[in-house]
This record gives structure tokens, C-alpha cells and sequence, in this order.
């Protein structure tokens, strides 16, 4: 028996693919603030989530970079920094 859109699932029955989110956006999230990348991990977030507010935003980026929220500010130019010196 074949499965219907309306359902969550695509014509041919498979469950239907879901946009990026959750755990997949985290893992995203995390690999840019883990590399230095804070700003582009910031917009990554807040396109994922257009109905979040900013300071949701940053605490997602904080959380997944490990960095209190106060340091998000100079993140991106030490980290580079530090990357650059490796």
C-alpha cells in the first residue's frame, strides 16, 4: 500500500525527508563555532530558526562553541588567531 504526502511520507511510501533541524543543525552549529566560525554559526541559526529571537541565537551558538555568551563578541578573531597560529 503506498503511503500518502498528507502523512509525512512521499508516494512511493518512504518516510518523506525533513528539512535540516534538530540534531543535524546542532551538529552544523557546532562545527563552525568549533572552528572559529562564530558570525556564520550565528546566521546558520537564526535562518534555521526564523522565529527565534537573537538572544536564543546566541545561546544556541554559545552552547554548541562551549564559550560563555559574553565571548561571542572577539570569538571569530582569537579562535582564527589561534587556528592560524597551529
Amino acid at each position: 500500500m503506498r503511503g500518502h504526502e498528507d502523512e509525512g511520507r512521499t508516494v512511493a511510501g518512504r518516510p518523506a525527508r525533513r528539512p535540516p533541524g534538530g540534531k543535524a543543525l546542532a551538529r552544523l552549529v557546532q562545527q563552525l563555532a568549533g572552528v572559529g566560525l562564530v558570525g556564520e554559526a550565528q546566521a546558520t541559526a537564526a535562518q534555521a530558526l526564523p522565529e527565534a529571537d537573537e538572544a536564543t541565537v546566541r545561546r544556541l551558538v554559545a552552547g554548541a562553541a562551549g564559550l560563555a555568551e559574553d565571548d561571542l563578541g572577539g570569538a571569530d578573531e582569537e579562535r582564527l588567531e589561534r587556528l592560524g597560529a597551529e
